[in-house]
């Protein structure tokens, strides 16, 4: 692996261990009920092994991979309630937790006692109150949190296992509270944002690592059943992506993903995919068999060799046995055997959409403002100038940097730089469109207007420009200090055929060089 991924690997490690006394006291819940008798009580923990059998191998922790299997198969075979059994095997995943975490020098903070535990950033409004009552209604213990709450001081083993985050006109960009959430050593179990004033980018959600989005006026009645499947099993994801020509086959496989509160497209060609794939990226994508005009293995190797689509999670629904398609195994992430295990799909569609969640937000997200890194919105650039050249219409890219950044960090003090660019993140993805997309690399700030024109890139330039001069960024002693920036936009297709030319043309003007027209 090249060096970005293998600390991207490592940061998932980190963040897998981090959350052990979450998957820990989730068995230990399981496990409680299926030695009371509870009709749910066996699946629930089968479940849970199932779960961490998947990814403790997948995280790199084999050791928590194999007791968690080991159980699994011996649930498999029906054998009566073994409470000494059921012990020993906890405790050997306690130990795998501790020893993995002394390893890799990440803490494993005990939490006592269980219960779900949701904590809801948002304003005192009718919505707030019916988001409580819905979450109260799916078994969980609700907090009321602020967005000045600092996650800093939360331990991990206290994190709250949902985050629900909105915010009202006036009171910034909610992802960046998200962001603030997700962006230490622990993070909530999921994070869902309740779009109240517009519909949030995907890619922006991403980044600031939230799981899902739901609309303010259908909220309250799916949150529900989104915090029920992320009790029984994870985090679902926002959508899937399922093709399967075989339409009774199709209603089959959806059903108990629909049921658990996840939204399933659906296709019956592998042709399709591409078109499908360009219009929106969904979490997962689910391939049925056979596909009559192109081969699994074929099919997905030329997905993954589009960059935006190289972690997509791909998983296959096939006839018999998993060892029956060695090359669908191969080429995708998991084959699930038909005829369909209701909770096994459930659970692998959870397992590998989060998975990849995790590793996309670790791809394109800048570390310090919670922002996209350049390399993202350049690619995004790219991919919708061809989506103009191939459909018509313009698109703008505007950029601006700090030129007195190292000035401005030496006089706010320790961390200054960062506090400077946070602060102006924050200010900017405030003001613009939920639809624009936002970067950071070094002093260097870069926006993608979506079909904007060379005006509306001049109104938004002249926005950004005001509101950071109007907004400058406050210190504890309540002195104001002002950050000066220079901006630059540019469009295509007036400044050149490629995204490359219109970047070049935006950073030129934005340092006062001749460029020509914008």
């Amino acid at each position: 692996m090249s060096e970005a991924l293998d600390e991207a690997f490592l940061a998932l490690q980190r963040a897998y261990l981090a959350e052990g006394p979450e998957r820990l006291a989730e068995v230990r819940e399981a496990a409680a009920r299926f030695l009371a008798g509870e009709p749910e009580g066996a699946s629930a923990l089968r479940i849970r092994f199932h779960r961490l059998a998947g990814s403790g191998g997948s995280s790199g922790f084999p050791e928590i991979s194999t007791v968690a299997r080991e159980i699994e198969r011996w649930m498999a075979e029906g054998l009566s309630a073994d409470s000494e059994r059921l012990t020993d095997a906890i405790g050997r995943l306690e130990a795998a937790f501790r020893l993995a975490g002394e390893e890799m020098n990440v803490p494993a903070p005990s939490r006592e006692g269980f219960s779900w535990l949701a904590l809801t950033v948002m304003s005192a409004t009718p919505l707030r109150e019916d988001v409580v009552r819905a979450l109260r209604s799916a078994g969980y213990t609700v907090q009321i949190g602020s967005r000045h709450d600092d996650p800093g001081v939360v331990p991990v083993g206290a994190m709250p296992d949902l985050l629900v985050v909105a915010a009202e006109a006036g009171e910034g960009d909610p992802s960046a509270i998200a962001s603030t959430w997700t962006s230490g050593a622990g993070r909530p179990g999921a994070v869902v944002l309740i779009e109240t004033l517009r519909a949030v980018d995907r890619l922006r959600a991403t980044a600031a690592g939230i799981d899902g989005t739901f609309p303010a006026e259908s909220a309250a009645r799916l949150l529900p059943s989104y915090a029920r499947t992320l009790a029984r099993v994870g985090p679902p994801p926002r959508d899937v992506l399922l093709i399967e020509s075989d339409l009774g086959r199709a209603d089959l496989t959806a059903v108990p993903l629909e049921e658990a509160g996840i939204r399933v497209a659906r296709g019956h060609h592998g042709q399709a995919i591409v078109d499908l794939l360009d219009r929106e990226v969904p979490d997962l994508l689910l391939l049925g068999r056979p596909l009559h005009d192109m081969a699994v293995p074929a099919l997905t190797t030329q997905i993954r060799a589009e960059q935006r689509y190289s972690r997509l999670p791909i998983i296959v629904v096939g006839d018999g046995s998993e060892s029956a398609h060695p090359h669908e195994r191969a080429a995708a992430d998991e084959v699930v055997p038909w005829p369909i295990d209701a909770d096994r799909l459930l659970h692998s569609v959870v397992a590998r959409a989060e998975r990849g969640r995790r590793l996309r937000e670790t791809d394109i997200r800048d570390p310090i403002t919670g922002l996209l890194n350049r390399a993202t919105v350049i690619s995004e650039l790219e991919h919708e100038v061809e989506h103009r050249r191939r459909f018509g219409g313009s698109s703008a890219f505007l950029c601006f940097d700090l030129p007195r950044l190292d000035a401005l960090g030496a006089a706010v003090g320790a961390g200054g730089m960062d506090r400077v660019l946070r602060h102006v993140a924050t200010v900017v993805r405030s003001n613009v469109r939920a639809s624009d997309l936002i970067c950071r690399s070094d002093h260097e700030f870069g926006l993608v207007l979506r079909g904007g024109t060379l005006e509306g890139a001049a109104v938004v330039a002249e926005k950004v420009r005001r509101v950071i001069d109007l907004q400058p960024l406050v210190l504890p002693s309540g002195d104001a200090i002002p950050v000066p920036i220079r901006v630059g936009f540019a469009t295509y297709p007036a400044s050149g055929p490629k995204a490359a030319a219109v970047v070049q043309k935006a950073e030129r003007q934005m340092r006062g060089e001749p460029s020509g027209s914008p």
